[in-house]
């Protein structure tokens, strides 16, 4: 009975908590700057950047606090609202061809002392989606160890205190995935991941107790299709 309660007591706070309301201060501005750029460092004009506050990441509402879109050049200067929150986001995106970047504060703590986020350089990867086929045309019992390394085409950055941390953050990292096929399962049909365009992924693969194989794709196509026999 005891354990009941005490974990009625727990949800009660959670929901509590999970109701907090957002917090906007209208008497204060901050500046949002910046340039949106690919992953080859031209200028992406007409990205559009949106300026999010949260109380917590437990249900409460997001407000948005600023939009807006890059020049020319790429680059971008917004005056927003300002909320002491938990959660500070500003998101830049560039429609379904990119992947988008997060920039991410706690502002309940945190208030840059001349009321500017400068995001400096923000990279937006332009998309490649791979599709890959993996059949097998040799004799029941074969099988197929293989992996896929690549690299992930979002970021998204966590910062306290302006300084990022990187522990809470992902930037473009490697990523690999892949499987054993065997009787069981004999072939990998249709399969997607994305990626960025013009970047490389490294499919190895062993067939039974072979030599492990290594294979460098050059992912230059937005549809970029893959297939593979053993």
């Amino acid at each position: 009975m005891k354990l009941l309660q005490f974990s009625i007591s727990i949800f009660l706070l959670l929901l509590l908590h999970s109701c907090a309301e957002t917090q906007v201060d209208n008497n204060v501005r901050v500046l949002i700057l910046g340039r949106v750029v690919d992953g080859d460092s031209n200028p992406i004009e007409n990205a559009t950047i949106h300026v999010y506050t949260e109380a917590d990441g437990l249900g409460a509402s997001r407000v948005l606090l600023a939009e807006g879109i890059s020049g020319t050049f790429g680059d971008f200067k917004i005056t927003s609202l300002f909320g002491s929150n938990s959660r500070f986001y500003i998101e830049v995106t560039n429609g379904f061809e990119y992947a988008n970047y997060t920039y991410t504060t706690n502002t309940s703590e945190y208030r840059p002392e001349d009321l500017t986020f400068n995001l400096q350089n923000v990279v937006l990867n332009k998309l490649s989606r791979f599709t890959y086929n993996i059949t097998r045309e040799s004799v029941a019992g074969t099988t197929l160890d293989f992996r896929f390394r690549y690299t992930d085409p979002f970021c998204r950055e966590f910062f306290i205190d302006g300084e990022l941390d990187a522990a809470q953050s992902y930037c473009f990292e490697e990523r690999l995935t892949g499987r054993i096929l065997s009787d069981d399962l004999p072939d990998a049909i249709n399969r997607e991941f994305a990626t960025a365009f013009n970047s490389t992924i490294i499919f190895t693969y062993k067939i039974n107790d072979g030599i492990e194989q290594e294979e460098v794709i050059n992912v230059n196509l937005e549809d970029y299709d893959f297939s593979f026999s053993y």
